[in-house]
């Protein structure tokens, strides 16, 4: 009885371990991203003065201003991708603007763009600010995420609602297959208690 007493122990001592593990890789990964969407909002700010600053002739005839003041740019297109990912992944819509361009024959072209894909079209109406809104929602929720992380009632939620909660990871939206998985699942701990309890 001692040695499985004190093999039980270590199991729960073990389960403790990797659960703190569990909950400390989860508030790291979404303070990474909530750190990274920060730094790409100042590089934003940024980029918006520098393109400002651009304007002026004094700027354009110096090339080595030129190139100082357009850095800010090679920056944000190398994190183009990743700051378009992070944001849709907060569950974010991705907004489309029209544009109007001239073709040839004296016509009009009406299409769209992505403010996501295209951050940098400042002088088009609209997508400073939607850029900076995606920003800092995405902010917002990484930051929520971040902190729930240590909230024990969103760990108590989340075991009550297990199979809910992976039918909404693996895109499953039946609802009778939830419902059912839920209910077996909540019988299974009841059982589980009562049988404990009888010992």
């Amino acid at each position: 009885k001692k040695r499985r007493s004190k093999i039980m122990t270590n199991v729960h001592i073990l389960i403790l371990k990797i659960f703190i593990l569990i909950i400390a890789y989860r508030a790291y990964c979404y303070e990474k991203r909530r750190g990274f969407l920060s730094s790409a909002n100042k590089l934003y700010n940024k980029y918006i003065a520098d393109q400002t600053t651009l304007e002026k002739p004094e700027i354009l005839k110096d090339s080595k201003l030129s190139k100082k003041y357009g850095k800010s740019y090679q920056q944000l297109l190398s994190k183009k991708t990743t700051i378009r990912k992070y944001i849709l992944e907060a569950g974010i819509k991705e907004v489309f603007l029209p544009v109007i361009q001239p073709v040839q024959g004296g016509g009009i072209s009406k299409t769209t763009f992505s403010v996501l894909e295209y951050p940098y079209q400042i002088n088009t109406d609209g997508v400073g600010d939607y850029y900076y809104r995606g920003i800092s929602e995405a902010i917002g929720h990484y930051k929520h995420r971040r902190n729930e992380s240590f909230n024990p009632f969103f760990w108590i939620e989340l075991m009550i609602f297990l199979p809910k909660q992976l039918a909404g990871y693996a895109g499953i939206s039946s609802k009778v297959i939830v419902n059912l998985s839920q209910a077996v699942y909540w019988l299974i701990l009841a059982l589980g208690a009562y049988f404990k309890l009888l010992r």
